[in-house]
This record gives C-alpha cells, sequence and structure tokens, in this order.
C-alpha cells in the first residue's frame, strides 16, 4: 500500500493544459494525465505543483486536496478542477497568481497528482429523486454527479437503453448559493449543458441560483418572490458575460417562464437570497417515487447544519412513507 501511494503521488506526473482565471479569485485547472485516468463523481486528488512562483522550496513535496469538477468519459486523458484563492500569503493564491502572469506556461513544470479517492457516502445510483446543495466553491463534487447524470442519461438514450450508471434517475434538484453575481460564471455553463443534455433525454434538472450577498437593485426581489425573479432582457445581454446567463426557468416548475434553452428574451440569472430547502424538499416528496430521495450537500458549515435539520424535519413529516423521505451525504468546505 505504500508503494503504490509513493508511485501515485511522485511517480506519476501530470500536465496543465489549460489555466483559466475565472472571477472572484478562482482558477479553473485542465489537467491531463497523459492516459486514462478513470474516477466517479465525487471524488477527489491531491496535487502538488512544483514550479509555482511564491510557493516555496517544498512546493513539489506539498499536496493538496482538490475535488474534481468535471464528469469522466470513458477514454478522457483530462479533468478538471476549480480552485479559489484563500488569500495573500496562501498556496492557492500563488496558483491563481502564476496563472494570471503565464497561464497554463506558469505551470509547464508539470504537477503531481495523487488519486483520485473518496466517493460518497450513499449512492447517487440508488435515487430516483436527486437534490444538489452547493455553497459557493463547495459546488465541483455535486457538480461533477449532476454531469455524470445529465451525460449517462443522454448516451444512454441515444444508443436506445436505460441509463447505465444511474437507472432510476428522474429528477436533479439543484440549489446553488454564491456570495457574488459573478461567481455565476465559474460552472455557468456546466449547468446550461446538464440541462440540455438531460432535457433530450428525460432526465429533469431544475436549476436554482442564489445570490446572498449585495443589495438588490430597484425592483429586485428576494429569492422567496417567485413571481418577480430577476430576468436578462435582449438589452441586457449586451452587459453580461454570456456565461452568466442560464436558460430556462429558475424554478423549473412553471412558476416564472417557460423558456426553452437559448431563449435570449427571458433568462433568469438567479433569486436574491437563500433558498428554502424546507419548501424545496417538500415539493420533491410530494412528486412521489420509488424509494427515499438522495440530499447531497457541500459548502460552510452553517449551510450543512440547516441542509441537516431540513432533512430531519421533512423526515419526521413523511409519518413512515419511505418514499417521502431522505438520506443525506454532506461535505463540510469551510473557506
Amino acid at each position: 500500500d505504500v508503494g503504490t501511494r509513493f508511485y501515485m503521488k511522485f511517480m506519476r506526473k501530470s500536465k496543465v493544459e489549460a489555466a483559466e482565471v475565472l472571477p472572484e479569485g478562482v482558477v479553473k485547472l485542465t489537467l491531463s494525465t497523459g492516459a486514462t485516468m478513470p474516477y466517479e463523481a465525487g471524488q477527489y486528488i491531491w496535487l502538488a505543483l512544483p514550479a509555482v512562483p511564491g510557493a516555496g522550496p517544498l512546493a513539489g513535496f506539498a499536496f493538496h486536496p482538490y475535488s474534481i469538477s468535471s464528469a469522466y468519459t470513458k477514454g478522457d486523458a483530462t479533468y478538471t478542477l476549480h480552485m479559489k484563492s484563500m488569500g495573500p500569503g496562501t498556496w492557492s493564491e500563488a496558483v491563481l497568481q502564476a496563472a494570471k502572469a503565464g497561464g497554463a506556461a506558469a505551470f509547464e513544470a508539470g504537477c503531481r497528482v495523487g488519486g483520485p479517492s473518496g466517493r460518497f457516502s450513499i449512492n447517487p445510483a440508488h435515487f430516483d429523486r436527486i437534490v444538489l446543495v452547493a455553497g459557493g466553491i463547495g459546488a465541483p463534487p455535486l457538480f461533477s454527479l449532476l454531469l455524470d447524470l445529465a451525460r449517462d442519461a443522454a448516451a444512454s438514450a441515444e444508443a436506445g437503453g436505460p441509463p447505465r450508471r444511474y437507472p432510476l434517475a428522474k429528477l436533479v434538484t439543484v440549489l446553488w448559493a454564491v456570495p457574488h453575481e459573478q461567481c455565476l460564471s465559474w460552472f455557468a455553463e456546466d449547468l446550461d449543458a446538464a440541462r440540455a443534455a438531460g432535457a433530450a433525454a428525460g432526465l429533469t434538472v431544475d436549476v436554482r441560483c442564489f445570490v446572498t450577498r449585495g443589495k438588490a437593485a430597484a425592483g429586485e426581489p428576494a429569492a422567496g418572490d417567485r413571481g418577480k425573479l430577476v430576468f436578462t432582457a435582449a438589452g441586457e445581454r449586451e452587459n453580461l458575460p454570456a456565461s452568466v446567463v442560464m436558460s430556462g426557468s429558475a424554478f423549473g416548475d412553471g412558476s416564472a417562464v417557460a423558456a426553452s434553452v437559448g431563449d435570449v428574451e427571458a433568462q433568469p440569472r438567479f433569486a436574491r437570497g437563500r433558498p428554502d430547502l424546507g419548501a424545496v424538499l417538500a415539493a420533491v416528496a410530494a412528486a412521489g417515487g420509488a424509494g427515499p430521495s438522495g440530499v447531497f450537500a457541500c459548502g460552510p458549515e452553517a449551510m450543512l447544519e440547516g441542509t441537516r435539520q431540513a432533512v430531519v424535519a421533512a423526515n419526521r413529516a413523511a409519518g413512515g412513507d419511505a418514499a417521502r423521505t431522505f438520506l443525506l451525504h454532506v461535505e463540510v468546505f469551510h473557506f
């Protein structure tokens, strides 16, 4: 076991294929192993970057855990990580500054990768209804699962058979809370891709994004006011990055607008405030199913504690009806 871990961390080298700087101090790294590295949604790797300026002489021996944010497809030799700077003097800040200065070329000395490691404590393949509760940059393991669910459904539909890895999946509800509007660009394209792929294959992907900080613009509602969500009119789109704008109804239940993917005239970006998880779980339970639903949460402890309480309350309200209960997986992300 020691020999295997030594090989996986120190002998197996990888390459940084791309380094994209995103808003709010986030870097998206695309890594290549030179060969297929199978991984499951929710797994993480240990990453060392030997030549990051300002990271110190032992940077090549300091391994940092990061969840994989992409979804594996057979034959893939690349995968992605989303890394957020933890502020001046930190290793993640050194990575951010290196990416700003030179992009992928700043990491041409390569990197070392250990893993993939870990897995969800409950198996997403066992649920027909899944709720993903993500807080800020804690989203990667959950959005990796979302992409995997959507791709599995799409590939199976194309092949004319049932989903292979997630045969029960029918509904995925995504709740993603971020501090600022600019943070939506971290995964907006992935969320749109998952919604489109799911829709084409009979998998409902209900994406609900929330911005928790900053003052609302004139006339902008709170998150609970579903009749007055923030929309981007055609004229507004010119002032927003395309990746920030997500298509369709932010609540997926027809209460706001029935917009098709790519509809520029009516595209909700987000709701201001925080999600009412209790109401979401009640709606998911009311949808009915073959058994319990799965809740997967990753974010700060306060958010996870709220999620635990909401799941406990929902299970009490189920009155013994297994199809209205929930099983929970949580991952703490302190920053």
